[in-house]
């Protein structure tokens, strides 16, 4: 065979990607349409000619933005897990947001089992000494104690961690 499974996720993923480059502006607005909006009981195609036109562009915006996330969708339906809602979100001075985790699941593993992991991922995450609990947050895991262990050298490196970010569980 001239090609790998490797070549095909490549493939499949510059296709994938390739579709939300270039989206189709009047497609977007025949899909939304006949679709609800939120949790109302009006479809977009019920908005006025001029919120309707507004809306379809904010779609078609945020399409052409989004990240490429095309090989990791691949990948993830080669391996038949499925993405669950729940993420993690690591956000620094202002607010902003540094990092973000997503999580996939095997579509076998029951919704218990997946709340059970996330909540031990972020048990696991307020041990380590740069994402523990700020000022003012309970302590349960002892950081304190921990962090009077860290030589001066780790011990600044964690404070000034501490300080720029805070693990935030986007499902609360």
């Amino acid at each position: 065979m001239s090609y790998t499974d490797n070549d095909l996720y490549a493939e499949a993923a510059r296709q994938h990607h390739e579709a939300t480059e270039d989206p189709d502006y009047v497609g977007i607005g025949e899909r939304m349409a006949g679709e609800t909006i939120g949790n109302t009981d009006t479809k977009w195609g019920d908005l006025d000619i001029d919120e309707f036109s507004l809306a379809r562009t904010g779609i078609d915006e945020l399409i052409r933005d989004a990240a490429d996330t095309s090989r990791w969708a691949i990948d993830l339906g080669a391996d038949d897990l499925e993405p669950h809602e729940r993420t993690f979100t690591f956000t620094g001075d202002g607010g902003r947001n540094l990092v973000r985790l997503h999580f996939a699941f095997a579509q076998e593993t029951s919704p218990e089992e997946r709340n059970s992991a996330l909540d031990a991922f972020v048990e696991e995450l307020h041990m380590n000494p740069f994402v523990s609990p700020l000022d003012g947050e309970e302590d349960p895991r002892g950081y304190a104690a921990y962090a009077a262990s860290l030589d001066d050298e780790d011990k600044a490196v964690a404070q000034t961690m501490r300080a720029r970010r805070r693990v935030v569980d986007d499902a609360e």
